[in-house]
């Protein structure tokens, strides 16, 4: 019961536009400690609510920046030798 509980959370999270750090853990697995980390060194794009710590983070921007990290297969590099 539980596990479908998760399961449902984590379809919703995938329907959101704006993300929490909280959602974005939870939704791709990363440790929010290097999310901060991500942050304080601008290496992922996120967004502030003027005048307050509240950080958000776009879905499709946070997926394109895992995406981003792809690593080719050997017979894909094989096949271009």
């Amino acid at each position: 019961m539980k596990e479908k509980k998760e399961q449902a959370s984590i379809r919703e999270l995938k329907q959101k536009e704006i993300l929490s750090l909280e959602e974005v853990s939870r939704l791709y697995g990363l440790r929010k400690s290097w999310l901060y980390s991500l942050v304080h060194t601008r290496r992922i794009p996120y967004y502030k609510v003027p005048g307050s710590n509240l950080t958000f983070f776009r879905n499709d921007e946070v997926r394109n920046f895992v995406l981003a990290g792809r690593v080719a297969p050997l017979t894909e590099t094989q096949e271009q030798e």
